[in-house]
């Protein structure tokens, strides 16, 4: 699935500027 992988990917770069 694409979009489960995008989202992942979304995910992991909020998590990384939040930081």
């Amino acid at each position: 699935m694409l979009i489960c992988m995008l989202l992942r990917k979304i995910t992991e770069m909020l998590i990384v500027s939040k930081l």
